[in-house]
This record gives structure tokens, sequence and C-alpha cells, in this order.
């Protein structure tokens, strides 16, 4: 044991890589583990679970016997307790040489849904698996036995019952309901990957039970009753009454979205977009703008994935920090809790001197941070320095997939990697985003008791219009919510504004990667329809999606967009990103005027359970080169028919709606 009492035999921080991915380079089985534990009088029991790690440093492998923490559970620091910290029986296993694999021809890809199709039918016969749809609708009925809709909260305490052990040695009701579905996703030919399975299950039940417990909390809103809050604040805000809104293009637009939102627009230059196809280009650039800070670099970022994209990045963070920048980077703990590689990237920062702002809610483990932005020498005391402030506004993680996907130069790949979108602001648009970053960081440091950053940080107006361009009309507004229930919406408010202000004959393109709708938001968008306006929607297909289950959801918003077309079907156009990588846009255009990049996806959890960040720019010359990113990215997607869903999968939707499971 290490001096932490956690790690085998090393004495630094290990980099722990979990072994569902070395096994078979490890020549470790299933049954070869059983046996391995027989042979030393361990026996797994109940609720306990066998895991399978790699120690880079120590260069030995081991399995390792532990019961996993409840969820939420706090270790001696205070600090959230991950499964990786947990104390545990270990084993050392020898390494193996992997057998040589024959090469696989690969036949078309298939469909989610004809993978999950041809799934139910091979393994229908196993009694843990089959018939996992009546378990759905015997355990989560939408509805009562006559037919009347079923109060919210009387759904939620009927999912918590289930999760109740009739005894100790059976799985619950839900246990069951989410092994059957866990198994069917994670099948693959028929074959179930047990593994596979488990983790997905143990996911989902995490959100569910969650989300049971956040709604019955006293004081919690449902998704409804958010869409009214803010619709009704975002009628107060028209000058003309809340049944005139105020165009986009009139003088007093801007002065309504700044009292609606509570943040200012600041003069900017046009930034700079780097889009679809441009993957190795952005993070070219991201690595450029940290390796040129001279002051301080404060990054906000959902997760450093552990390959060789994030650990480019992290290492010039490393760099950084020697070199005595101060450096603030704040993360989704829940997340990276999960992903021992991510955790070893963010201890490698903490040595070297980053401050760490773990993003977490020891009283609420369902709420996370989805931001996403980076910016060097924009504070105030950088730019009193004389420090040139540059901020890159992005929807793309760290990771290779959304950074330098290696398919990317494949001419047999037509979506060159997975879409993203990011916008690099210089001098005033830069430095505007520091308010956004302290809000994101002080609100972590709430919630673990931390240190805030101070308000000082936040450059005043002055040194703000000495940074700005000459005769500018172009301005930004960036915009940041914090988790949960003391959320001003401010993004939310800020698109259904400029949906409403939007005129007649203008277009409203909504490019986003998870869109699933959001009750006001919704509402907006069918009553731009109504008036005249044009509605373009561009998101991921079945195939391209990277979350099973989230394309349901789209589906059902896209057959009520459909319906709410009525005779103005001809303004509504939709369109679905094909191939093997995934669009992750979270991006909308507003006429001709406006353009809003947003770490914020289209569907509850980024409403209620994530802090988000979202820039709106009034820049014509920046909606040109959105629109001509948008236009290469239709080309690699195909139109969507007004989507026909059955009774069942519209009453799974709504079901999913405000339970979405976690996505980057």
């Amino acid at each position: 044991m290490s001096r932490n009492g956690y790690y085998p035999k090393a004495e630094k921080l290990p980099i722990i890589i979990p072994d569902f991915m070395l096994r078979k380079s490890l020549g470790v089985s299933p049954d070869a583990i059983v046996t391995l534990l027989a042979n030393h009088g361990l026996e797994k029991l109940d609720g306990q679970r066998v895991e399978v790690f790699k120690d880079i440093i120590g260069g030995k492998s081991y399995i390792r016997l532990y019961t996993p923490p409840p969820w939420g559970t706090t270790g001696p620091d205070g600090n959230e307790l991950s499964s990786n910290e947990v104390v545990g029986q270990w084993l050392e296993i020898a390494e193996r040489a992997p057998k040589a694999k024959p090469q696989k021809v690969e036949g078309p890809k298939k469909s989610a849904g004809e993978r999950i199709s041809e799934a139910q039918a091979a393994i229908g016969s196993d009694p843990r698996l089959g018939q996992f749809k009546q378990m759905i609708s015997r355990i989560a009925p939408l509805q009562n036995p006559d037919g009347s809709p079923i109060d919210p909260k009387e759904f939620w305490k009927r999912i918590l019952a289930a999760d109740a052990k009739t005894s100790a040695d059976k799985p619950s009701e839900l246990d069951t309901m989410l092994w059957k579905v866990a198994g069917v996703l994670g099948s693959k030919d028929g074959k179930v990957d047990w593994a596979k399975t488990a983790r997905l299950a143990e996911t989902m039940k995490a959100g569910i039970t969650g989300e049971a417990q956040r709604v019955l909390r006293p004081g919690h809103k449902t998704l409804p009753m958010i869409a009214d809050d803010v619709t009704r604040a975002v009628n107060a805000s028209h000058a003309g009454g809340p049944n005139s809104p105020t165009s986009i293009t009139a003088a007093g637009f801007r002065g309504e979205l700044e009292k609606l939102t509570g943040s200012k627009f600041v003069p900017t230059e046009t930034p700079t977009v780097i889009g679809t196809g441009k993957n190795a280009e952005a993070h070219a650039k991201r690595l450029e703008v940290i390796n040129n800070a001279k002051y301080d670099l404060n990054y906000a970022m959902w997760k450093f994935y552990p390959d060789a994209a994030g650990e480019k990045t992290i290492d010039a963070l490393v760099a950084a920090a020697e070199r005595g920048v101060k450096v603030n980077v704040v993360i989704d703990n829940n997340v990276a809790r999960r992903d021992p590689g991510s955790l070893a990237l963010l201890a490698k920062l903490e040595l070297a001197g980053v401050n760490v702002m773990r993003f977490s809610n020891p009283d609420d483990p369902t709420l996370g941070m989805h931001s996403k932005m980076l910016l060097a020498d924009c504070s105030a005391d950088a730019i009193a320095k004389g420090g040139k402030p540059v901020r890159i506004a992005t929807d793309r993680n760290d990771g290779t997939s959304y950074l330098n996907d290696t398919k990317a130069d494949d001419p047999n790949n037509p979506n060159f990697g997975w879409s993203g979108f990011d916008m690099l602001f210089t001098g005033s648009g830069a430095a505007a985003g520091m308010a956004a970053f302290q809000r994101l960081f002080n609100a972590g440091a709430a919630m673990r008791n931390e240190t805030p950053m101070p308000d000082s940080v936040i450059p005043s107006e002055a040194a703000l219009r000495r940074l700005a361009p000459s005769n500018t009309s172009n301005q930004v507004m960036s915009l940041s919510d914090v988790a949960g229930e003391k959320n001003p919406q401010t993004i939310s408010k800020a698109i259904e504004k400029l949906i409403e202000g939007t005129p007649a004959g203008k277009t409203v393109v909504c490019d986003q990667a998870y869109f699933m709708g959001l009750p006001g938001i919704e509402a907006a968008l069918k009553r731009a329809l109504e008036r005249g306006v044009n509605v373009q929607v561009i998101t991921n297909s079945e195939e391209s999606c990277d979350v099973l289950g989230i394309s349901l959801g789209t589906k059902a918003l896209l057959e009520r967009l459909s319906n709410a077309a009525g005779p103005y079907t001809g303004k509504l156009s939709m369109n679905e990103y094909v191939g093997k990588q995934t669009l992750h846009d979270k991006l909308m255009v507003f006429g001709d005027d406006v353009v809003m990049r947003m770490s914020f996806n289209q569907h509850g959890r980024s409403q209620t359970m994530e802090a988000e960040d979202a820039d709106v720019v009034f820049d014509k010359q920046a909606v040109i080169a959105a629109r001509e990113n948008i236009k290469t990215l239709l080309t690699k997607t195909r139109p969507i028919a007004p989507p026909k869903l059955s009774n069942e999968e519209r009453a799974f939707a709504k079901l999913l709606a405000p339970v979405v499971m976690e996505v980057s």
C-alpha cells in the first residue's frame, strides 16, 4: 500500500488505468479473475466489485476487490470519495504479450435502432434481459390505470419505491429493469458485454435516483415551472409590452437584453471562427494561447481526457505554471472522479501549482459544470501589467475526438472528425469573459467552502474601453449560469428574447448536438414559425449521436415542431448529421445580426443541473462566418422528414426530458 492507503505499491500518485480496455493485453478473462480470487481465499460478495488496473509508474498490474462507496460519500479530507480512493484488497497479476488478432473487415455501419432491435431479438431468451419494455411500463408508468396523467412527484416516488429491495439477496425492481435496458444497449451481435452492462446500469441508476431525490426536494421547480418564470421575465423585458417584442435590429434591444440578464455588452473586434473540419487548428490555437500567456490563465473545461490531445493541453498548462503564470482551472469533479486517467491529469496540474477547482456539490451530486472557456491575460491585474487579453469560447472538450481526431484527415471519412465551433476573441471582447469565469469559479468555491475569486480580477469598464476597437458597433455579452436552484437562467432568457426579436422573413438557426427541447424555447420557436420566421434545425442523427437514447427525445421534439408548423411547414427545415463522427456544436444564429455560441445543450440537464456559459455577439461579419460554417456543415447532413412516433415512444421521450444522462 502507498502512504495514502489506497493505491498499491506506489509512493507517488500512480497513473491508474481501468483495465476494461487492457484485459486482453494482460490475458485476464473474467473466469481467470474469479479463479485468481479463489486461489487467494477470496470470494466476491454481493455489492462488491472487481476491477483490473495498471500502475504506469510501477509498471505492474493488479486486480482489486472492493465495495463501491455510496453516492456522495466523502473521504477524510471532506471531498467526495471516488471508487478509486476506496481501500480494497489488491492482488498483483503478471502481464503477457497479446495474441495476434486477425484482421477484421467492418461491414456496413448500423444505426443504434437497428443494433438495439437485433440485440433484443438475439437475447430475448435471457431471463435477465427479456421484455424490458414491459418492465418499464410496469415500474415507471406515465399514467394511471384509468388513463389520467400521473402526478410528477408520484412518478418519482414510484421510482424510489421500485429501488427498495424485497430481500438482501435479491436486486430491487429498479435494478432489474435497468440491467435489462443496459443489457440491450450494451450488447453486440446478440452477445452481452457484462462489464459494459454493469457500468451503464450503474450510471443510469445514479442519474435516475438522483433525479428522483432532487425532484422530491422541497422547493424543486420542474422544467415547465422554469419555463413559465423565464417567459414571464422575457415578456416583461419588452418595451412595447408582453405581446410586442422588440426587434433585434432596434436601437433599444441590447439595453433590454442587458437588463434581462444582468450582464453588459462590450465593444469587440470581430471574433475568429474555428468551425467544422478544423479540429487540429482549434487544438493548435488552444495550445498557442496557453503557451503565450504571460500573467494568468483561467480555464473552465468539462473534462480533460487522458489521451494525446488532453495530455498535450495538460503539459502546456503545467509548463505555464512552471514559468510563473497564475493558472486557475475549473473542472466537473463528478465526471473526473469516474475516470482514473482524468484524475491523474488533474493531480499532475496540482503538483505543478495549478489551482484546480473540482466543481461538485456534496449536498446534490446531480449538479455539474459543463462550461468550456479559456482566458489568457484577461484579469484586471494582467491588463494593468500590459497583458494582451485572448479568449477562446468553445464547445469542444479537451480530448482527441474534439480536437485532433486521427480520422479527421481520412479521405473516406466525410465528417472531418467531430464537429465543433470555437470563437477566438481578443482585446475587450476577450476580457469581457472574465466576469463569467469568476461566477463559475465562485459557484464551485461556495459548494466546497473554498476561497472565492475576488471581484478585483474583473477588468473595470474604463480598462475595457481602453482595449476596445474604435468606431465599431460590434458588441459581445458573456453569460454564465450556476447549477441548481439558484440558476438565474440568463442563457435561456437570452435565447428566448433573441427568438422573439427575430423579424419575420429572417431565419433562426439551431445547430445543436443534443436537441431535446426546453418548454420555453420550444414555445418561442413555435411562435416564431407562426409569425413567419424561418427555423432551421441541424442536429445529430441516431447513427452519429454518441449517447443512445438522446435521439428519441430529439425525434419527439422535431415531431412537435413539425406539427406546430402546420401551414408554415415551408418555414421549418431539419437536417441530421451523418457518418461515424458526432456533431458537437452548440450554436444559434438569429437573422443577419446575432450569433450565439454556447456550452449549453437544449435539454433539461443543461437548464437545471449544470453550470454553463454563452456569448451573444452582435456582429454581421461574425454572422457571415457562422453561416459559412453552417454551409460546410450542411454538406455532411441529410434532410429529416417530419418524424412520426408511437405513443410508447412519446411517453418514453417524456420520461427522458428532465433526466438526460451526462453528455459532453
